[in-house]
């Protein structure tokens, strides 16, 4: 991954340059790559974070913890997904798209969903008081509970629950992790550095 970064960053870099040594008009694809430049060259401090040693514990636990929430996520957006084309289906018979409760595309009423799943309940009418203008009043407002119980309740307290096992098992070895990383940054810059024989 951090080579990816690495490589990602100078490329991105260089083709920076090269827009403003030819002067490339400016618009806003340039700016989005300018976005992405900053991205990857900022990652890179992560990376460097690496081989000392107060932070590369906080590194190596937050790899650790990326790589034990991956199912957790596959989870979690499916529960989103779910919860929201529930809400879409329900929603899509009011004609006037300004009166939907989910917004006017299948983009939006995921986006709402995730929203209310961080507890942002009043986001783009998501809230329960903008459900009168639907026959199903009732059965949106259960839905929202269940989506406020599922998300909010059952999933966030799992994924306290992971994080709380990750962080016991990096505590465990951040010695052994320490001394790891550094060997891995060695190896990876080992072709930097001529070969020298020793008699």
């Amino acid at each position: 991954m951090w080579n990816l970064i690495e490589w990602g960053s100078n490329i991105s870099v260089v083709l920076s340059l090269f827009f403003v040594i030819f002067n490339v008009n400016v618009n806003s694809t340039a700016y989005l790559h300018a976005s992405i430049t900053i991205f990857l060259v900022l990652m890179k401090m992560f990376y460097i974070l690496r081989i000392f040693k107060r932070t590369s514990f906080f590194i190596r636990m937050i790899q650790e913890m990326i790589v034990d929430i991956a199912p957790f996520l596959l989870i979690f957006y499916l529960g989103i997904f779910t919860f929201a084309m529930t809400f879409r289906v329900v929603d899509i018979e009011i004609v006037d798209k300004s009166k939907q409760v989910t917004g006017s595309s299948v983009w939006l009423t995921i986006y709402y969903t995730y929203m209310t799943a961080l507890g942002d309940f009043a986001w783009g009418g998501m809230s329960p008081d903008h459900y009168s203008e639907n026959a199903n009043e009732l059965y949106m407002i259960i839905i929202f509970f269940l989506t406020t119980f599922f998300v909010q309740l059952i999933m966030f307290n799992l994924i306290i629950a992971i994080m709380g096992d990750t962080y016991d098992r990096v505590v465990e070895v951040s010695e052994e992790a320490y001394y790891r990383e550094l060997c891995l940054f060695v190896v990876e810059y080992y072709y930097m550095f001529p070969e020298v024989k020793f008699t």
